[in-house]
Protein backbone atom coordinates (compact mmCIF):
# COMPACT_ATOMS: atom_id res chain seq x y z
CA UNK A 1 0.00 0.00 0.00
CA UNK A 2 1.04 3.45 -0.84
CA UNK A 3 0.17 6.30 1.50
CA UNK A 4 0.82 8.57 -0.75
CA UNK A 5 3.45 11.17 1.23
CA UNK A 6 6.15 11.14 -1.56
CA UNK A 7 6.48 13.52 -4.49
CA UNK A 8 3.63 14.11 -6.89
CA UNK A 9 3.46 14.90 -10.55
CA UNK A 10 1.15 16.75 -12.74
CA UNK A 11 -0.25 14.91 -16.00
CA UNK A 12 -2.63 15.64 -18.80
CA UNK A 13 -4.89 13.11 -19.34
CA UNK A 14 -6.89 12.55 -22.84
CA UNK A 15 -10.04 10.75 -23.38
CA UNK A 16 -10.89 9.73 -26.63
CA UNK A 17 -14.11 8.87 -26.06
CA UNK A 18 -15.52 11.51 -24.17
CA UNK A 19 -13.14 14.16 -25.61
CA UNK A 20 -12.33 15.46 -23.15
CA UNK A 21 -8.83 16.62 -21.41
CA UNK A 22 -7.85 16.00 -17.98
CA UNK A 23 -5.45 17.45 -15.67
CA UNK A 24 -4.45 15.64 -12.76
CA UNK A 25 -2.00 15.10 -9.79
CA UNK A 26 -0.41 11.83 -9.45
CA UNK A 27 1.75 10.21 -7.09
CA UNK A 28 5.19 9.78 -8.39
CA UNK A 29 5.66 6.03 -6.48
CA UNK A 30 2.18 4.62 -7.38
CA UNK A 31 0.76 6.47 -10.71
CA UNK A 32 -2.60 6.98 -8.76
CA UNK A 33 -4.87 9.84 -9.50
CA UNK A 34 -4.98 11.76 -6.77
CA UNK A 35 -6.89 15.07 -7.79
CA UNK A 36 -8.20 16.70 -10.33
CA UNK A 37 -7.49 19.90 -11.29
CA UNK A 38 -9.06 20.92 -14.51
CA UNK A 39 -11.16 19.28 -17.57
CA UNK A 40 -11.87 20.95 -20.85
CA UNK A 41 -13.81 19.72 -23.62
CA UNK A 42 -11.21 18.75 -26.38
CA UNK A 43 -11.48 17.13 -29.97
CA UNK A 44 -8.74 17.30 -32.11
CA UNK A 45 -9.12 18.19 -35.76
CA UNK A 46 -6.65 16.73 -38.48
CA UNK A 47 -6.47 18.20 -41.78
CA UNK A 48 -3.33 16.73 -43.72
CA UNK A 49 -3.30 18.98 -46.25
CA UNK A 50 -3.34 22.16 -43.49
CA UNK A 51 0.07 23.22 -44.04
CA UNK A 52 -0.08 23.26 -47.98
CA UNK A 53 -1.17 27.04 -48.68
CA UNK A 54 2.42 27.62 -45.93
CA UNK A 55 4.69 25.48 -47.84
CA UNK A 56 3.50 26.81 -51.18
CA UNK A 57 4.48 30.50 -50.03
CA UNK A 58 7.99 29.44 -49.25
CA UNK A 59 8.69 27.71 -52.41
Amino acid sequence: MCDHKGFHSGEGRYDEASRTLRYVVVCDACHVELREISVETYAPEYDPRGNDDFLSAAA
